[in-house]
């Protein structure tokens, strides 16, 4: 029965997580920012801001509609531009929006805009601020990057579980420290071939590459945790937190935007956001926004090996219990026969001299 755990948990749960996020990916309370008139934008924003689709963040300074986006703090804005006359109404509309957030979140800005352009009888344009590298029109290497770093990582404790069980802890975490190193500069090498560099400067990848050993080391860190609780049958908790519960909360198959309200909060709190929405600001955000999710990331990279620490202290404390206890019924057990009972003693043989021996 053992042996159909990992089967079965792949059967259920892969429907469960997986279908539950992505099943139906539209807006749900996404940031956007809409800059123009109150007298003209007004109606469109209590529109918006009346849908379950988007939260609405209106300012009349043109510059909000850019630095919006740029820090990430809306997936995309709409600038409605006045004639020189006001009185003639609005000249134009011009989407912003940022595709490193995922080309679904840019095509549902673009979308919008489109509509307030036809409502307003005006022209509308896009910009991209944060466009993809034309080696990745899909947005999906860094994605990829964040897939392997996850499975290279639980793979090197559960190969080092299975072939040497009674490793200790802390020659663990040494075996990871060493993979969080390795694993994230052979992954990007070997994904660099065929999708270069993400267009992205030299600092911008060397800041990704330290926030994916972060990354490597906390998932390490995680096995690690379930090796101690779970022993042999680790690659179950494994799964379920690195896999089910981590890859459709981290926002990297679809956008944290388009996700529903749980797999929103689990985003909000989970290690793999914390890594992937990292990548996403390093890469196309200049950095913006990239402060807040480290610190997510950091505070899981702090919190499992102290997790880990206090199950080995509980766990050696027990034994130290045990050995006390084994020790105080062997003491019983010889205090039993009591103080003064005789000493039972072997009797010594002795020999009788015979007249032949003495001579």
């Amino acid at each position: 029965m053992a042996s159909l755990a990992v089967p079965l948990l792949f059967v259920v749960a892969f429907p469960l997580a997986f279908v539950s996020a992505f099943h139906a990916p539209t807006p749900n309370d996404a940031a956007i920012t809409v800059v123009g008139p109150n007298s003209v934008v007004g109606d469109l924003v209590t529109s918006l801001d009346e849908t379950d689709e988007f939260r609405v963040v209106q300012s009349e300074v043109t510059s909000h509609a850019k630095q919006d986006v740029k820090t990430r703090d809306s997936i995309g804005a709409l600038l409605v531009e006045m004639h020189e006359d006001p009185s003639q109404g609005p000249a134009s509309v011009t989407a912003y929006v940022g595709s490193g957030n995922g080309p679904s979140t840019a095509a549902i800005v673009r979308s919008t805009g489109e509509k307030v352009a036809s409502q307003l009888g005006v022209p509308l344009s896009v910009q991209d601020l944060a466009p993809l590298a034309p080696e990745d029109p899909m947005g999906s290497n860094l994605f990829y990057l964040f897939i392997y770093s996850t499975v290279g990582a639980f793979m090197l404790v559960i190969v080092l579980a299975e072939t040497a069980p009674k490793t200790k802890p802390s020659r663990m975490f040494a075996v990871v420290g060493i993979g969080s190193v390795l694993i994230p500069v052979l992954v990007f090498g070997l994904s660099s071939v065929f999708v270069g560099d993400y267009g992205a400067s030299f600092g911008a990848i060397a800041a990704l590459l330290a926030v994916d050993a972060l990354y490597v080391f906390t998932i390490g860190s995680i096995a690690i945790l379930m090796h101690e609780f779970l022993g042999g049958s680790l690659l179950i908790g494994v799964l379920l937190l690195t896999i089910f519960l981590n890859v459709p909360g981290s926002g990297g198959p679809v956008p944290y935007a388009l996700l529903p309200d749980f797999w929103q909060w689990v985003h909000s709190v989970s290690f793999g956001a914390g890594a992937m929405e990292s990548f996403r600001s390093l890469v196309y955000f200049g950095g913006h926004g990239v402060t807040r999710w480290i610190l997510q990331l950091v505070s899981w990279t702090v919190a499992v090996p102290a997790a880990v620490a206090l199950v080995a202290i509980a766990k050696s404390n027990a034994r130290m219990r045990a050995e006390l206890s084994a020790l105080d019924r062997s003491t019983r057990r010889r205090g039993s026969i009591g103080p003064d009972a005789p000493i039972p003693t072997t009797p010594v043989p002795t020999q009788t001299a015979t007249e032949g021996d003495l001579r």
